[in-house]
């Protein structure tokens, strides 16, 4: 081979080499991911590879990722003194286990959903204490959007609701950053008819996630302040989304619900009038529906099964650790722009949705991984033997020929026979989990209705308990005295009275008791339930 064809074959190499899948090495299946991290690398890799980064460059490193500061001098010292060969993962567990993690990633999630945009319809400092509660107390990634997605600013969590609220609820400024931010898509420029540039973006997709959130709108109410008001975010029941190309304005579509020709909300209970609502939009209140399409945007675009969500957030947490997506722009995700490693970025999303949304333990994997621990320094040797380029225009031929043979007719019939399959199961499982979820409603109402039946029945018991004590007093004050006047019939009488109203007490008394003792059932038997059902949603996710 001569010198101008090699080097010609190495720098195609260098192209497409990575976006050929790499192939599962035997027993790596179980193995922890950070080891599968370095197997995609290393297997898609031409030539040498970089060191391993010191300790100071290490160390250094994994503070800014982690807690977003440089170690101290004290650290640093103790770290490199530190001859322990698990010294890294020790530091690691550390930091991700430090409070200086949960302030930390509070800003790193601020800037993913906020995209430091400002504004004061929410304090900052509430979404600010949303976030830090949401990181410190370890929610899964899929119920922090969830909660910034359907969060109306009512209640404890109204910091939450700023993600809508800073954006007015307009709907086509929500549907851009719903793409960009959760499903690494910028589909802005399909607003008006299909992306010019970018054949994969199309105008239904964007009207598609339109019409979950063209019901909501911006709810302002008035305070005692002259010209202060509080931000809401209101829901109607009712509205339908249609769309026209700019190219033919007369051919105008209806689109349902849908995330990116995949999750569609076909099918939505109906109402009559007020009876689709909870709170009836109004002047003095936002419109709360029984059945709400943001809520259902909330579910469906976290759902396991939409790989385009996992995808993004893996690409942007790995983006995070490594500087650069394997995405990047991490939210241009399109047939053109494809990502640097395809089985890696596959294997991180698929990880993810595996530890439920765990975005420590991504964070945790890609750091353990030789991958993120070697130097930023090229190896000394860069060469590539002729051999190795010769294996790897070999192995991309036969990948070229399986892609090609896969493509016939009957090879996608196939394809489509099993993807029509995978749907019919996804829609099962849908459904059980919205029945669950639906259940796990209903016993937390019935559990808060029987705890608030308890207490009152402890509270009736303490009371009757003092009633009846008092009356006993009386009784035996009423006895005494008629004791001592034997010749006055009234004081006798008077007793009998007290000992029998102490009497009627103290069966009223028992019957609490009782009562109190099959309500403490319920409620040990309604929690019992509440924690079965749990499980089963749990169960229900992870199919």
């Amino acid at each position: 081979m001569n010198m101008r064809r090699r080097t010609c074959l190495f720098l195609l190499l260098l192209i497409f080499s990575t976006a050929v899948p790499f192939v599962q090495v035997q027993g790596q299946e179980d193995a922890p991911l950070h080891q599968r991290i370095d197997q995609a690398i290393e297997t898609a890799h031409l030539g040498s590879l970089a060191e391993a980064a010191n300790d100071y460059e290490f160390l250094r490193r994994i503070y800014l990722n982690l807690v977003g500061r440089g170690p101290t001098v004290d650290e640093t010292k103790s770290f490199v003194a530190n001859e322990d060969s698990a010294k890294r993962a020790a530091v690691i567990e550390q930091l991700l286990g430090s409070t200086e993690f949960d302030d930390f990633f509070t800003d790193v999630l601020d800037i993913m959903f906020m995209e430091r945009r400002t504004g004061n319809r929410v304090g900052q400092s509430d979404w600010q204490s949303f976030l830090h509660k949401a990181v410190h107390e370890k929610w899964p990634f899929d119920r922090i959007v969830q909660t910034v997605l359907s969060a109306d600013g009512t209640g404890e969590l109204r910091g939450a609701a700023k993600f809508l609220l800073e954006r007015d609820v307009e709907p086509n400024a929500v549907t851009r950053d719903v793409g960009r931010i959760f499903l690494g898509r910028d589909l802005q420029c399909a607003q008006c008819h299909d992306h010019p540039n970018i054949v994969d973006y199309e105008q239904s997709e964007y009207y598609g996630i339109l019409a979950f959130v063209s019901r909501s709108y911006l709810f302002e109410q008035d305070t005692e302040q002259k010209d202060v008001k509080i931000a809401f975010v209101g829901e109607k029941a009712e509205g339908e989304t249609e769309f026209s190309s700019v190219f033919s304005p007369d051919d105008s579509s209806h689109m349902n619900p849908q995330l990116l020709t995949g999750l569609t909300l076909e099918v939505e209970p109906r109402f009559d009038g007020e009876e689709a609502y909870i709170v009836a939009p109004s002047k003095t209140a936002a419109g709360q529906p029984k059945f709400s399409r943001r809520a259902q945007l909330a579910r469906l675009i976290t759902h396991p099964a939409n790989e385009y969500f996992s995808k993004n957030v893996a690409n942007r947490f790995w983006k995070h650790m490594m500087g650069h997506g394997l995405v990047d722009p991490v939210d241009f995700h399109h047939g053109e722009n494809l990502p640097s490693h395809p089985a890696l970025l596959k294997l991180l999303a698929d990880e993810f949705v595996s530890t439920g949304f765990d975005f420590r333990e991504l964070l945790r994997q890609i750091a353990l991984s030789r991958t993120y621990q070697r130097s930023v320094d090229f190896p000394a040797d860069v060469s590539v033997a002729n051999s190795e380029v010769d294996r790897r225009m070999e192995a991309l031929n036969t990948s070229i020929a399986s892609l090609e043979a896969a493509s016939d007719d009957q090879a996608i019939d196939k394809i489509n026979r099993r993807l029509e399959r995978r749907r019919e199961k996804v829609a099962e499982v849908d459904q059980a989990i919205t029945d669950a979820a639906k259940r796990l409603e209903e016993l937390g109402q019935e559990n808060t209705t029987l705890t608030k039946a308890h207490a009152e029945l402890q509270q009736a018991q303490a009371t009757a308990q003092s009633h009846l004590e008092l009356v006993k007093s009386a009784a035996t004050a009423a006895k005494k005295v008629a004791d001592s006047f034997p010749e006055d019939q009234s004081l006798a009488e008077k007793h009998t009275d007290y000992q029998q109203r102490a009497d009627q007490l103290t069966k009223e008394l028992e019957s609490t008791q009782a009562q109190l003792i099959e309500k403490k059932s319920l409620v040990d038997k309604t929690a019992g339930q509440i924690e079965s059902v749990n499980l089963q949603l749990a169960r229900l996710r992870a199919d």
